[in-house]
């Protein structure tokens, strides 16, 4: 189980809300946009599937059978974290934590391979125009991802966006693993990640490499 908590309205949480109003089983108020602030922040774990995406799991369900704790500990987690960032002018959107059997967290925490970071000034921005403010986190790739024209056809239709094709078609899957990720979008990936980590912990990673780590190169 993936212990998430979501603060804006974005993402599969956006999809969810657009079906039934609802997002893991919550129901949030209506008239909500895409990339909207939440009124508080909400947990909706996931789990993994045998294949494909992520399955959404019940929250009041998963807190009747695993206990109040892990909801608690993602949602002040999630609380800390977001304040921090928000200090430095950037949104936590929402993020992902793992805990172990007895409680203890593990894993990466407030990543840009585990989280959603925007810039806040553009967060207002695009809000006001109706599009999604742009990610500084691994959402740069996934959005390449969604955009490669494929050789398959479903209902006649060409399939655009690998997140589209079938994990368990073994055609689908040998033409996911034929891809490369384009120079620039890896270049433009690590620039966002650098960039990321400077504005939150005000040190360039090279300078806190050297510090921290040890590490000179």
């Amino acid at each position: 189980m993936e212990c998430i908590a979501r603060g804006y309205l974005t993402g599969s949480g956006w999809s969810s809300y657009q079906n039934d109003g609802t997002v893991c089983g919550i129901k949030l108020p209506a008239g909500l946009c895409n990339d909207s602030q939440l009124p508080e922040p909400i947990f909706t774990p996931t789990t993994k599937a045998e294949s494909g995406h992520d399955l959404s799991l019940d929250a009041r369900r998963v807190t009747d059978e695993h206990g109040p704790h892990l909801k608690v500990l993602t949602l002040a987690i999630y609380s800390t974290a977001n304040k921090y960032a928000r200090s430095r002018g950037i949104i936590i959107a929402d993020f992902k934590l793992e805990f172990g059997d007895n409680g203890i967290l593990g894993d990466e925490v407030v990543t840009p391979d585990s989280s959603r970071f925007w810039h806040e000034d553009e967060w207002k921005i695009a809000l006001k125009e109706g599009r999604i403010p742009t990610s500084q986190d691994k959402e740069f790739v996934r959005t390449w991802g969604k955009r490669v024209k494929t050789p398959f056809k479903k209902n006649g239709a060409k399939i655009v966006g690998i997140n589209n094709l079938d994990p368990e078609n073994p055609d689908h899957l040998k033409f996911v693993h034929s891809l490369t990720v384009p120079k620039e979008v890896l270049t433009e990936t690590a620039v966002r990640y650098r960039e990321i980590f400077q504005q939150l912990v005000r040190v360039t990673i090279r300078d806190f490499q050297l510090r921290n780590l040890g590490i000179i190169g």
